[in-house]
């Protein structure tokens, strides 16, 4: 798959992930909508922002950063794009939980910052 093919499946995939989750937030009754209801909501969520990302992230990397290796450049933002969507969802699960605290947000980014770190240093170590 090219730059170009990479781009146009990734922004369909975004535009039907946003699609689906403003039928959730505008369709759908939260008094009346059960925990498959909440589950599309932060999947599809989950998906929109990570795919949204993904594309701004490689964009950013290959046309302003001017970097050459664009799918190794793909696979770096997919992946950061995917920590900052777990960052966001699971902010919003714990605030809608009422359990979000500055501390609570603090530890969340330093766990994800780890688990950063871990996936960088296994994938060097790994090759």
């Amino acid at each position: 798959m090219n730059f170009r093919q990479y781009i146009i499946l990734m922004s369909i995939s975004a535009g039907l992930a946003w699609a689906t989750w403003g039928f959730v937030l505008f369709g759908i009754s939260p008094n009346e909508a059960g925990w498959g209801i909440f589950f599309i909501f932060y999947v599809s969520l989950l998906l929109a922002i990570s795919c949204s990302l993904a594309i701004l992230g490689l964009m950013a990397r290959v046309w302003i950063l001017k970097k050459d290796n664009a799918p190794h450049e793909a696979g770096k933002s997919f992946r950061q794009a995917i920590l900052l969507g777990i960052l966001v969802i699971g902010l919003l699960y714990l605030e809608s939980k009422g359990i979000l605290n500055w501390w609570v947000i603090l530890l969340f980014i330093g766990a994800l910052t780890m688990l950063e770190f871990f996936l960088i240093s296994y994938k060097k170590s790994y090759k």
